[in-house]
């Protein structure tokens, strides 16, 4: 059986603190150069996609530029989730990475967190970012604090445009911003709990079916 994606948690280390993010009880640790290096072949048949993510944060890892071209070099196409703090330090590992295939920022990170910069230090990383990607990769801001902080959607917004000028163009699964550049919208993210209220919702999972975590 071959998945749509796997996930490879490369390390449970994270530089913040998301309250949306129930956080793990196992040691923090990283995934060291031979252990990722044994995981690839093992993964290699079940998945075209490789998804640096599950706990932690992706470009916390000293190895990452390695592991992306370990990855490149197994044929794989990896897929990054970020909080956007780090990507100013690491933009140039993360343009000159051809396995690198697509990057979400999520920035809603800053909700929960007091930032060492100013808000708007933060979001202009991360716009700057994406233009400097050029549609090089593909680029997904993720805004999914409704039902968070709501009342700073529009100021995130209109800082947007002054790096993604409109129109903006509506698609299936986002709006497109700029090429291979999009922002998505969502519900403020809780993670399932077993010992949360039963909210008496229909839901779906999709592990085992088209995806696994690692």
């Amino acid at each position: 059986m071959r998945f749509r994606k796997i996930y490879l948690e490369i390390s449970n280390l994270c530089n913040l603190k998301c309250n949306f993010c129930p956080g793990t009880k196992r040691p923090g640790r990283r995934l060291s150069v031979e252990e990722f290096s044994e995981l690839l072949p093992k993964l290699r048949p079940y998945t075209d996609f490789l998804y640096f993510h599950l706990m932690g944060e992706p470009l916390c890892h000293p190895k990452l530029k390695e592991f992306l071209t370990l990855a490149g070099e197994h044929g794989f196409k990896v897929i990054l989730t970020t909080n956007g703090t780090l990507l100013a330090k690491q933009q140039e590992v993360l343009l000159h990475t051809p396995a690198l295939h697509k990057i979400n920022i999520s920035l809603h990170a800053f909700e929960s967190n007091d930032l060492s910069i100013p808000f708007e230090q933060y979001l202009d990383e991360c716009f700057s970012f994406g233009k400097a990607m050029a549609g090089n990769k593909i680029v997904v801001y993720r805004l999914w604090n409704q039902g968070g902080a709501d009342e700073l959607n529009s100021a995130i917004l209109e800082r947007m445009k002054t790096f993604f000028p409109e129109p903006w163009i509506k698609e299936r699964q986002g709006t497109r911003i700029a090429d291979r550049t999009y922002i998505e919208h969502g519900d403020k993210f809780d993670w399932p709990d077993l010992t949360a209220e039963d909210q008496g919702e229909h839901v779906f999972c999709y592990g085992l079916r088209d995806q696994i975590g690692v």
